[in-house]
């Protein structure tokens, strides 16, 4: 069956590329990837491989119409539909198995968010869209979902633009096991105020067993306030039998940030159960970008990102999580900074965090209320073809306590510490083969117990695009306090997707 249906498959493929005003583009795609690793010591070689391939149609019917199809020839299914109807006031798109790239229809309050079943193999869904009388109408139709046992129901909004103030009205029914159990509904606007935007909302969450305590409301005002400086507030407060995807139950949320010439960012946000005033946890956060060519707020100080800054950045964190009235605070205190050295050639990144917390902030197989990690991370652009990246990270507990070491059963002080230093260099041979190299000592401290283990590795990399690369590798791993023998790994690393 399965050898006549991939046959059927491939003919009406055939007879689909011959029809008048219907152009088709017919692909073969997939990936493979296939690895092995041989511990050079013991002589026992691990493999693996994976496969997955799939014959795909795009076509194009009458200039509007568009079909995707997907065909899984592992497993001899088709494994996704795709069909597209669109004109100058309405379009349509039937699905199969959506991608999570379809996206999601949501609003600036997550009162009422339309998901889509992505992933799903049995999950199907209708979307569209169209604007008569000029309301802009978006309607949706779920069949299943795997991260929401309800997902399956209708979802239906309509906007209207009246006097420059946009008001959305959106609802959604979904289907529980025997009948609809879960009956959802917004509205929200986008109300021009100045200069500034006002963002109201309002949202229900209807239950056969939930029929009270079930509102939730949300308010955004965000826009200039003078030159160069904007600003943007927003709250939302739910009942407790709230529910929406993104916005919980029983939340208090309070949010507020100024930003000056895309430069200096400053802002706090209170968020906790409605229910218990008692708990909150506060963030405040001050961040500046020397140069607005910097990557974005935060990102600036992401390990992928910081060496393409073009300027300095510095940010400065303060958390406070307090779960409720009898409980203590966690407090933390976060530093980051990073700074290209030389231009275009050497960048570097800091980071320190202090936490604290009467109530320990570590509790296992030891105890502690203060701790400290930091790292520092540098890259080096020697020449154009070779690229040095290294790193230092260092953690300790200051007043950590054990009864692993106590001859009373009572806590005793130990010393809690770890860190690790590294250095890997990479050379481009050409402009699809590179070769490196790294090194690493990293050590333990608890106690009496120590380990300081020093791995070395060296590899080559023949990388034509992101879809095709082949990697051979070696690696070596040393206990410096132990007498056992040196762990040596050799690696090949093949994958294809097309």
């Amino acid at each position: 069956m399965k050898k006549r249906s991939m046959v059927s498959f491939l003919i009406l493929a055939l007879i689909l590329t011959a029809v008048p005003a219907f152009s088709a583009n017919v692909n073969v795609g997939g990936e493979v990837k296939y690895q092995f690793v041989a511990p050079i010591n013991t002589r026992e070689p691990d493999a693996s491989s994976s496969t997955e391939l799939n014959y795909s149609i795009n076509a194009t019917i009458d200039k509007k119409w568009s079909l995707k199809v997907n065909y899984d020839i592992t497993e001899t299914v088709v494994d996704k539909i795709e069909i597209k109807y669109g004109d100058k006031g309405f379009n349509i798109a039937a699905y199969k198995k959506p991608g999570g790239d379809i996206g999601e229809l949501t609003d600036t309050h997550n009162l009422l968010v339309f998901p889509t079943p992505w992933g799903d193999p049995n999950g199907y869904m209708l979307r569209g869209w169209a604007q008569p009388f000029g309301i802009e109408v978006d309607y949706q139709v779920i069949d299943s979902g795997w991260y929401a046992s309800e997902m399956n129901g209708l979802y239906l909004r309509g906007s209207a633009d009246i006097k420059g103030n946009k008001i959305t009205v959106a609802g959604r029914t979904i289907q529980g096991e025997e009948k609809f159990d879960l009956y959802q509904g917004a509205v929200f606007g986008a109300i021009p105020v100045g200069k500034l935007k006002l963002e109201p909302g309002v949202g229900l969450t209807q239950r056969h067993d939930k029929k009270k305590d079930n509102l939730a409301f949300g308010v955004k005002l965000s826009g200039p306030v003078a030159d160069d400086l904007e600003m943007n507030l927003s709250t939302r407060i739910s009942q407790a039998n709230f529910d929406s995807r993104a916005f919980a139950g029983d939340l208090s949320e309070q949010k507020a940030s100024l930003t000056w010439k895309k430069k200096l960012l400053v802002s706090g946000e209170l968020t906790g159960p409605k229910s218990d005033k008692k708990a909150r946890k506060l963030v405040l956060n001050s961040e500046w970008r020397n140069s607005p060519a910097n990557n974005d707020f935060g990102k600036q100080f992401a390990d992928d990102k910081y060496y393409t800054n073009k300027d300095f950045g510095v940010g400065l964190q303060y958390t406070r999580d307090k779960k409720g009235e009898e409980d203590n605070p966690l407090n933390v205190i976060l530093l980051r900074a990073t700074a290209p050295v030389v231009p275009n050639k050497v960048w570097v990144l800091g980071s320190t965090s202090y936490k604290y917390d009467k109530d320990f902030v570590e509790q296992g197989l030891y105890t502690a209320t203060k701790k400290l990690d930091g790292s520092l991370k540098a890259r080096a652009k020697v020449v154009p073809k070779l690229t040095l990246d290294g790193y230092f990270d260092y953690n300790t507990a200051f007043d950590s306590k054990t009864v692993l070491f106590s001859e009373t059963g009572e806590e005793e002080e130990v010393k809690v510490e770890s860190g690790a230093l590294g250095l890997s260099a990479t050379y481009d041979l050409s402009k699809i083969i590179s070769v490196g190299a790294k090194g690493e000592l990293s050590a333990n401290h608890f106690g009496e117990g120590n380990t300081v283990v020093n791995t070395l590795g060296a590899n080559w990399l023949l990388k034509t695009s992101d879809n095709a690369q082949m990697e051979l590798g070696y690696l070596r791993k040393k206990d410096l306090l132990d007498k056992a023998p040196s762990v040596h790994l050799v690696s090949a690393t093949i994958k294809l997707k097309f």
